[in-house]
């Protein structure tokens, strides 16, 4: 009776899935569109997903603490802080954490 209710259990497991092994990015814009648009294209890559989307640098920061990104792509100008304060929180509570900074503010001043 035991060996059969074993070889039921075992048959009846499922297997793992496999692990995803694509780096997960958290999306940082203060306009939907603009995310949108980021995670279209960061979706279409095979080794990337985006894990989450955030519009203020408050929420992001709690975000990165719960989703564990790769990497944070995230906006210079922001509607509650700036997206260089966000960068020096993340490098403070978050050292490991690679940030890709978009703008469309001159890199000669903000680079």
């Amino acid at each position: 009776m035991r060996r059969r209710f074993i070889e039921t259990n075992m048959a009846q497991a499922k297997p793992n899935p496999p692990k995803d092994n694509r780096k997960r990015v958290l999306l940082v814009d203060d306009h939907a569109v603009v995310r949108f648009g980021i995670a279209q294209l960061v979706n279409r890559e095979s080794d990337l997903v985006v894990c989450g989307e955030e519009e203020s640098a408050s929420n992001a920061l709690s975000a990165i603490g719960k989703l564990q990104p790769d990497l944070v792509i995230a906006d210079i100008s922001l509607k509650d802080s700036s997206g260089l304060e966000l960068m020096r929180n993340i490098k403070v509570q978050y050292p490991g954490l690679p940030v890709l900074v978009v703008s469309v503010h001159d890199e000669a001043i903000y680079a």
